[in-house]
């Protein structure tokens, strides 16, 4: 599949989707831009995620990024990574990793399920202050 993105066609499409499914995080992290922490009262559900999924594949989106707060904190994170493969877009995942257990991550990249298209772990260091980002004392 192309990565590029021919912005000559007349036929646009959201190519690249980044999808903040949930302000629900486990880090309380001093650089984060979105105030994560607590989810909203009014997030989608995961049937509401599921229909996000379907109208994102009829507008013929190719990468969807979920992120938070902690996207693997909604309730239906492993249904909706599902949904996207299934409807033929590719998930990635973008997580500061603190509750990626061996197992979840097992759930994410059996050689048979190929789930995830991309993950990144945020990796931050902060040398020059006393207290670290992810609210704790830097080592």
């Amino acid at each position: 599949m192309l990565r590029r993105l021919d912005v000559t066609r007349p036929d646009h499409h959201p190519a690249y989707v980044v999808w903040e499914l949930t302000l629900r995080c486990d880090q309380p992290c001093t650089h984060c831009g979105s105030r994560a922490g607590t989810q909203r009262p009014d997030e989608l559900s995961t049937a509401e995620a599921l229909d996000v999924v379907r109208q994102l594949r009829e507008m013929r989106a190719r990468e969807v990024v979920l992120i938070g707060g902690e996207a693997y904190l909604h309730p239906g994170f492993l249904d909706i990574i599902r949904a996207l493969k299934e409807a033929g877009i590719r998930p990635g995942l973008t997580t500061g990793g603190r509750g990626m257990t061996e197992a979840l991550a097992g759930l994410l990249f059996t050689p048979s399920a190929k789930s995830m298209f991309a993950f990144a772990i945020l990796v931050l260091v902060l040398l020059f202050r006393p207290q670290g980002i992810m609210g704790k004392r830097a080592a």
